[in-house]
């Protein structure tokens, strides 16, 4: 609520397509998520457009290197994406596979129309983990 134009970013496996690969006992996903603070929405909306043209995305490691302005992208190195996502936060519920990029003290805005968003029993889920693991 704070700060309308912040949202995080959860890269990681596509799970549905390991729905069709058989039966499972156990699962792992492995994700990278990044919280992004921008002041406004300019870039994102950008992003967006642009995928929504194309339909794909790259990722790509870039370095940091003392003294320079700009990080060093390392252009052979990319995942080529196709699958994007995009939730409000207060969509987000406890069984939710980006219940992971919630933490226990976030304030999502809600709709005033919404009478129990999804994600007040996730954050509730969240700082019931987050007490378990003070004990």
């Amino acid at each position: 609520k704070n700060n309308p134009a912040h949202y995080r970013v959860h890269v990681g496996t596509n799970i549905n397509a390991y729905e069709k690969s058989g039966d499972w006992e156990h699962f792992i996903m492995i994700a990278r998520i990044n919280t992004m603070t921008p002041d406004n929405y300019k870039n994102l909306t950008m992003f967006l457009e642009a995928y929504e043209k194309h339909g794909v995305y790259c990722l790509l490691p870039a370095i940091g290197e003392e003294g320079s302005k700009e990080p060093k992208v390392i252009q052979d190195l990319f995942l080529y994406k196709k699958s994007l996502i995009v939730k409000p936060a207060w969509q987000i519920g406890e069984n939710d596979e980006d219940f992971i990029v919630l933490k226990a003290d976030d304030k999502p805005i809600i709709p005033e129309d919404v009478k129990d968003a999804p994600v007040l029993r996730a954050l509730e889920k969240k700082q019931r983990i987050r007490m378990n693991r003070k004990r």
